[in-house]
């Protein structure tokens, strides 16, 4: 039984595609910047009361959403329209380094910050969270792969 092609209802132009991504990279930097300058970051309020998360988990969460967020917008684009399309894993590394060291220049701008503190544990997390997002689009293309798109 053959398999008839679907009409691909958005015909985008890569270019397009790309500069859109591009600038929503570039509008997710500025909001992880926000963030972790901010004086008082969101959730810097709750308390760890009895039966409450401990104080940790929030900006460990938040960290790994920023940074994997980051290395998604910026990866796609990058995959999308470069010649290392066909060199994913190298994009990838290069990627999570940009994330890791944007991650690692906030934390060492947040030290100069009179109400905010530099951490070695804030780093290392924004680094996970750099390769979890490119390991994250490398299992969709691997899995878009798979099912023959």
């Amino acid at each position: 039984m053959e398999r008839k092609a679907q009409p691909n209802v958005f015909r985008l132009d890569p270019r397009l595609t790309a500069v859109a991504l591009g600038l929503l990279s570039l509008g997710w930097a500025i909001l992880t910047f926000y963030l972790l300058t901010d004086p008082e970051p969101p959730g810097s309020g709750l308390s760890s009361g009895e039966g409450s998360l401990p104080q940790w988990v929030l900006p460990t969460v938040g960290h790994l959403g920023l940074f994997g967020g980051l290395s998604v917008v910026l990866f796609t684009p990058l995959l999308a329209s470069t010649p290392l399309t066909r060199r994913p894993v190298l994009a990838a590394v290069g990627v999570a380094l940009v994330a890791a060291i944007y991650g690692g220049g906030l934390e060492l701008y947040q030290s100069t910050l009179p109400t905010r503190y530099a951490s070695w544990e804030d780093g290392m997390v924004n680094f996970a969270g750099a390769i979890s997002g490119v390991v994250l689009v490398l299992l969709a293309l691997r899995i878009n792969r798979a099912r023959g798109h």
